[in-house]
């Protein structure tokens, strides 16, 4: 009886040193100085250099925010299978492998729904996500890196996904290849944020079908084409609101945006002339902005002032008290008329609201001439 007793102790004490030791193991699987708690894991502002070890199999949240990572190595996050948000903003990274996120060739993060990689150094767009390797992302936040430019395909997997949130602003991109944002099934159904960078030529968006916003605010764009946006009445749920603030826009064509576009913001830029019939499509407009724009104040503008006379509600509110000023800028005798109450029949003459561009191209034509005589004169005087 006594050695079944102490059969009986031993037993018990062993399953207590078992149990014991699992919770210890569960304790250590925690990186060192970071936070666990259930499936969340907190290393924010660490000065890690590199991904710690023994991060949980059964994360969902891994916070590595504010720290000094450079690079993000092969199967860095492959066993991770849990992991729904990776939160890397305020780095130092430069480069993230193709297979960051993926064992070779499998395919198994299908729960990470969000990625923040603002605040880095990348100078490209990670080539992990044109091959599919995240079916899951809906947000992605590349904002304040040093992008230059947008390759063909650059969002091609995530794009087809169904990516929900694309942020890129605050980056130097100039360049936007036409087929940046192509995808065999073309669908971001929230946001597309490339506002504050440096692109000159209006970016090719007409094949993202159901976007909610696209912001390109703070750019160098100096014209809004036809069909520059999805606006084709099969694209019922297609862009609705659309931000060109703070660039330096002088044309505007027919049929660049969606009839039912709600929020259209174009202050701040070099506007003379603007197709008023465009407008007058847009019967679903709620905030238009037009302020900080040189008005050419002549026929031609009509139906654009009709428009914005006869439209005040859709006009935005600057603060409490009253619109922002829609000012001419030309003829000179009109130059801070107010638009909004100006009578029509004091439109000028066509004659006496020279359209910028042309003027310039005159100018350079002459000068060329002058110094073409000039260059004769001195011939003729040898």
């Amino acid at each position: 009886m006594a050695a079944v007793t102490s059969f009986g102790k031993t037993t018990v004490l062993t399953a207590i040193f078992l149990i014991w030791t699992s919770t210890l193991a569960v304790v250590e699987a925690c990186p060192t100085q970071c936070a666990c708690a259930d499936t969340t894991v907190n290393c924010t502002n660490l000065q890690l250099f590199s991904l710690p070890a023994n991060i949980p199999a059964d994360t969902t949240v891994l916070d590595l925010s504010y720290n000094n990572i450079s690079s993000l190595l092969p199967d860095a996050f492959s066993t991770l299978l849990s992991l729904t948000t990776v939160d890397l903003q305020h780095n130092n990274i430069s480069a993230v492998n193709e297979t960051a996120f993926y064992r070779a060739n499998v395919f198994t993060l299908s729960s990470l729904h969000t990625i923040d990689l603002s605040y880095n150094v990348l100078t490209s767009v990670p080539a992990v996500l044109q091959d599919g390797s995240l079916p899951g992302l809906l947000n992605l936040n590349l904002q304040h890196n040093r992008i230059t430019s947008i390759s063909a395909n650059a969002f091609f997997a995530v794009i087809n996904n169904g990516l929900l949130s694309l942020d890129l602003s605050n980056n130097m991109i100039e360049e936007v290849h036409l087929e940046a944002f192509r995808g065999t099934a073309p669908v971001i159904n929230g946001t597309l944020d490339l506002s504050f960078n440096k692109i000159k030529t209006f970016p090719v968006l007409s094949t993202l079908n159901s976007v909610i916003t696209v912001n390109l605010e703070g750019n160098q764009i100096t014209e809004v084409p036809e069909h520059a946006l999805p606006n084709y009445e099969a694209f019922p749920f297609s862009v609705s609101h659309v931000y060109l603030q703070n660039n330096s826009i002088r044309l505007v064509h027919n049929n660049s945006f969606h009839p039912d576009t709600k929020v259209l913001y174009l202050h701040n830029n070099e506007l003379r002339d603007f197709p008023g019939f465009e407008l007058w499509r847009l019967t679903q407009l709620e905030n238009l902005t037009l302020n900080d724009n040189p008005w050419g104040c002549c026929n031609d503008l009509l139906e654009f002032v009709l428009y914005v006379q006869n439209n005040t509600h859709r006009l935005a509110f600057v603060n409490d008290t009253g619109f922002a000023d829609v000012e001419c800028m030309d003829p000179l005798d009109l130059r801070g008329t107010d638009i909004l109450s100006m009578n029509t029949s004091h439109l000028a003459e066509d004659d006496f609201c020279p359209v910028a561009t042309a003027v310039a191209f005159r100018c350079d034509l002459l000068m060329t001439v002058v110094c073409l005589i000039l260059a004769i004169l001195k011939i003729t005087e040898k």
